[in-house]
């Protein structure tokens, strides 16, 4: 077995692909704003030493994450150009601008992951 590493800080940890070997070799994490993880990798969640930890959300493997780090802003015409199943993580403000309608946000077609504030007109 390798020396165990120690990782002291991270902003999005992704462990959806990672393997028991690979989490067996990280002997603790200080601190970790995000974690994803996929139903295949939520029991390695359990054998992770956080000193702090913010949020963790379950994101399907494959699942291909649009990341935006900072504030935000959506215009309605945004959803005309996302594909079926899009995901969008935003570490920072989510403006949803006055054009945009409740009925976009909920049933369109953009799962949402946000760390952060989200102001809506509706």
């Amino acid at each position: 077995m390798s020396a165990q590493k120690f990782i002291r800080n991270v902003n999005i940890l992704d462990i959806r692909n990672a393997t028991p070997e690979a989490v067996a070799e990280i002997s603790g994490i200080g601190n970790a704003n995000l974690v994803l993880y996929s139903p295949e990798t939520a029991g390695l969640l359990s054998a992770l030493k956080f000193g702090n930890l913010n949020k963790v959300v379950e994101v399907p493997r494959g699942e291909n994450i649009k990341m935006t780090i900072g504030p935000m802003t959506v215009r309605a015409d945004f959803f005309e150009r996302q594909p079926a199943g899009a995901v969008h993580l935003v570490v920072g403000p989510l403006t949803f601008e006055p054009d945009v309608t409740a009925e976009q946000v909920e049933k369109g077609s953009v799962e949402w992951i946000v760390v952060g504030p989200v102001t809506c007109p509706e």
